[in-house]
């Protein structure tokens, strides 16, 4: 019989492939076993994981996200949801940057299809690339992403977003967590955005806020909630 729950460790994140029948409340005793064996390679460092293999109600995500914050020590900075990030990203050279060992982590030239950015980036840190950049975790207040092609966040934006740097109007931020300080696309800024009711540092309110995109429509800049 095939294990309940395997791990798939990729340079960036981690993806749970879980059992497909199993019932759900035994399936959320494995996956807390599984964490557990697996607490000292983790260490204190937070990471991002991605299931694969069923299909995960959000009441579901929330009750295994919470049994892997009550029970172990391993720490989740975002849950990836794979389907909207592939539909976000259908550009076929996007979507075969999203896969880590593509390419080395690190990687920032002009010959790269994406930067990777494997975790938070933190105040007073700037990111530049004339690639799309990927965060896997949170850009903090304070700090900076900037890219001449697309800005994905699988976290919260807090900081600064600038997309199109070299004046590419078709350019795109996507975070999980949309509450940039400042965000810009090509020559057009973004209006402020209202904080009112935000925790940055309280994971449990962030993990489920709604995804949004900011683009150009129509020569104006405008935030969509991603669905």
């Amino acid at each position: 019989m095939a294990l309940p729950v395997v791990m798939k460790s990729g340079k960036n994140y981690l993806t749970l492939v879980l059992d497909e029948e199993l019932p759900f409340a035994e399936l959320l005793q494995e996956i807390v076993a599984k964490f557990r064996e697996s607490e000292k390679f983790f260490g204190t460092e937070p990471i991002a994981i991605a299931f694969e293999g069923r299909k995960l109600s959000e009441t579901e995500n929330l009750q295994i996200m919470d049994a892997i914050d009550c029970y172990t020590n391993v720490r989740i900075a975002v849950l990836i949801e794979q389907d909207k990030l592939m539909e976000y990203a259908a550009d076929a050279e996007i979507r075969k940057s999203l896969y880590p060992e593509e390419m080395e982590l690190d990687q920032i030239s002009e010959e790269a299809v994406c930067t990777f950015i494997p975790r938070d980036v933190r105040a007073g840190e700037e990111i530049v690339s004339l690639n799309t950049v990927v965060v896997f975790g949170d850009v903090e207040k304070g700090a900076s992403v900037r890219s001449a092609e697309h800005v994905i966040v699988l976290g919260a934006l807090f900081g600064e977003a600038a997309v199109g740097t070299e004046g590419n109007t078709d350019s795109r931020i996507f975070a999980l967590q949309f509450a940039p300080e400042d965000y810009r696309i090509a020559d057009l800024a973004g209006d402020p955005i209202k904080k009112k009711g935000l925790f940055q540092k309280d994971l449990n309110r962030r993990r489920f806020r709604e995804p949004k995109t900011a683009a150009i429509v129509n020569g104006v800049l405008q935030i969509d909630t991603y669905t």
